[in-house]
């Protein structure tokens, strides 16, 4: 990783001293289709993160079917696909049913010097019409309402009192610092939607930026993903079938495979993700 934290303090001080204040390209669109991002890091290490758990279940179906099982099998079978299957390491956040707040995810995540983190969640909506995957990398401002409203339901689920939040001038050093991260975060979630409409046929509800805590202050590039919603009676028949639960997974391991092929260095070669 191990990159990530002397750049920060770098692109801060490089942002002050440019910009003539804390003025850094905030402004800039990570989402931006085009935006080319050259990554000099390799993926070693990847900590997969089973949203919920304990007595945070999480979303709920209309039959019983809870947030935290779905998201703990998928977890379970993409930890067993990667070990088999890529020359990395990878950790869960938790192994069995049990509550970890956002704080301990985050920071059990940076213990395990991890390059790739991703957290696993099922959505919930009131219109039951709605069904189909997406995936979000962290941004202060969120892409629409209905992505702020997500974000801050799932903050208020998993915080505790030792989750330590930044103060204000670290969050704004922490969102100046975050740019080429956010960058990546967005090309990998990115690759992890064309997945899943290719893999699983899941409606395709693109790839978002929201406020997410766990997310916050990673050092690695991170996203949260919702393999579909709970509300929805099709995506519910789906989510329940332990059948489609593998094929998630194995759409997430195709997803992690092809980042870090395109993002390994090589020979002292740096490569640019790709989103194909």
């Amino acid at each position: 990783m191990k990159i990530f934290t002397m750049k920060i303090l770098y692109i801060v001080l490089t942002a002050i001293v440019c910009t003539g204040g804390l003025a850094y390209g905030a402004g800039e669109d990570a989402s931006r289709s085009n935006a080319q991002v050259v990554s000099d890091y390799s993926v070693d290490v990847i900590v997969i993160d089973p949203g919920h758990g304990g007595s945070d279940v999480g979303a709920i179906s209309k039959n019983g079917l809870y947030e935290k099982d779905i998201t703990l099998k998928i977890a379970r079978s993409l930890g067993e696909m990667i070990r088999e299957g890529l020359n990395i390491k990878v950790f869960l956040t938790r192994e069995v049913d049990e509550y970890a707040s956002l704080g301990a995810r985050r920071r059990f995540a940076d213990k395990m010097n991890a390059d790739l983190f991703i957290s696993i969640h099922a959505n919930s909506s009131e219109y039951i019409s709605i069904s189909g995957c997406e995936t979000f990398f962290y941004k202060k401002d969120a892409s629409d309402e209905q992505a702020r409203l997500l974000a801050e339901l799932e903050n208020k689920g998993g915080m505790s009192d030792d989750d330590d939040l930044p103060n204000p001038v670290e969050f704004i050093l922490m969102d100046m610092a975050n740019s080429e991260l956010i960058q990546l975060s967005y090309k990998f979630a990115t690759i992890i939607q064309k997945n899943y409409v290719s893999g699983v046929k899941s409606p395709d509800r693109g790839v978002k930026q929201a406020p997410f805590m766990v997310l916050m202050g990673a050092r690695m590039p991170a996203v949260l993903t919702e393999i579909g919603f709970l509300s929805s009676k099709k995506d519910e028949r789906k989510l329940k079938n332990y059948g489609y639960l593998d094929d998630i997974a194995k759409s997430l391991f195709k997803s992690i495979k092809r980042y870090k092929s395109v993002t390994d260095t090589k020979n002292g070669k740096d490569k640019r993700v790709e989103t194909q």
